[in-house]
């Protein structure tokens, strides 16, 4: 499963760049291939890895680099079409979004490739993104509707997009939305007036939404949700008035703090599949950064990792995707199972950076290769 990094995150973990540790753990061999692309393009990443086996992503060009959406199933690609693919359903069906090269700024349009066709998801509004499909073939969109500052939330199913009532006071303040296999969606609302807390909410299956208590007595500063599991329990964390992050689990109408060990300061930034596992970041009362996993009511302490250093999926095996920023253009990840970690190599080249992890112990991303291109990449792990 591929955690998608929120930006403040990132920003707070690659403050500063560090070295990786010595050494790692030897012992189970991983293999690394490149990833085929399209006659033309000689550049991308491979973003997410299904439980299937399937692999979307996108390449381009030096001129272009994120201009062509693309599948991969059995070594074979697929050239979906223009913009950048980030999720698929067993059925092979993706789903991302299309720049529009007309309209000024940055603007994507949210797009569904499915079976030859490409559907653009909410041709009304002015922007749009998909997020995630499921199995039913629903797609999780946000987007903003024209003569409109703030980002919504939406279903789309067959054809229309259903619209989720965010609860206010400041629901056009959206931040990451997330979902689950039964088709709820969590997701955070961010005031940045200052005059209101920040808060977590929920949505059932059947669109009714509702807002998460607060964990602090005087309202949280600043919530970001990352995860909800089957049984709609949501996952996140909060920053206290003081400034404090305190990783969070949301059950029915509780926020109850993830157990920290020796941390001072703690986030969860993604779930597993199934919910099992939860993965995060802790600072000690030194400023040390550690990795941490939460499964059945216990925290594992990965260790002591450089301060540049991100937890990025986890699966229902408990396996951690971890990268390490070593420079500023240089990302090299590992992954950390049963108590040792596994160096995924690059391909000739001094760069690895994998985005996404599955059950099958696949691993998908970029590397660069002996001569300097950076290109699609899937590694393997033993399922041992």
């Amino acid at each position: 499963m591929r955690i998608a990094a929120p930006v403040c995150v990132l920003a707070a973990v690659a403050a500063v760049l560090a070295p990786l540790p010595a050494a790692a753990l030897p012992g189970l061999s991983v293999t690394v291939a490149a990833l085929p692309m399209p006659a033309g393009l000689d550049r991308g990443a491979g973003l997410r890895v299904t439980e299937v086996g399937q692999i979307v992503g996108t390449a381009g060009t030096r001129t272009a680099p994120w201009s062509r959406a693309l599948s991969w199933r059995l070594g074979r690609v697929t050239d979906l079409g223009a913009g950048q693919a980030v999720d698929a359903n067993v059925f092979g069906h993706a789903v991302g979004a299309e720049q529009d090269t007309t309209a000024p700024g940055f603007v994507t349009k949210a797009t569904l490739w499915r079976d030859g066709h490409t559907v653009r998801l909410v041709p009304q509004a002015e922007h749009s993104t998909a997020v995630r499909i499921n199995d039913r073939g629903e797609v999780l969109v946000t987007y903003r509707l024209p003569g409109t500052t703030g980002k919504r939330v939406g279903v789309w199913r067959r054809g229309t997009v259903t619209e989720l009532a965010v609860p206010g006071p400041v629901p056009e303040n959206l931040d990451e939305v997330v979902w689950n296999a039964e088709g709820q969606v969590a997701g955070a609302v961010r005031n940045f007036q200052g005059n209101e807390p920040s808060y977590a909410f929920r949505c059932d299956t059947s669109g009714a939404c509702a807002r998460l208590p607060a964990l602090n007595p005087e309202g949280d500063q600043a919530v970001l949700v990352t995860g909800i599991d089957r049984a709609g329990q949501v996952y996140g964390f909060t920053v206290s008035p003081a400034g404090v992050h305190t990783a969070v689990r949301w059950t029915g109408d509780r926020a109850v703090p993830l157990p920290a060990l020796t941390s001072t300061s703690t986030m969860v930034v993604g779930i597993s599949p199934h919910g099992d596992y939860a993965v995060g970041l802790g600072t000690d009362g030194d400023g040390v950064p550690r990795v941490l996993r939460w499964h059945a009511g216990q925290v594992t302490d990965l260790g002591v990792q450089p301060a540049a250093t991100l937890p990025i999926a986890v699966n229902d095996r408990g396996d951690v995707l971890v990268y390490s920023i070593t420079s500023l253009t240089q990302v090299r990840s590992w992954v950390w199972r049963a108590g040792r970690r596994i160096d995924l190599p690059t391909l000739g080249g001094d760069h690895a950076r994998a985005y996404s992890l599955n059950n099958l112990g696949q691993a998908v991303g970029e590397s660069r290769t002996a001569d300097g291109a950076t290109v699609p990449a899937v590694w393997t792990l033993p399922l041992v």
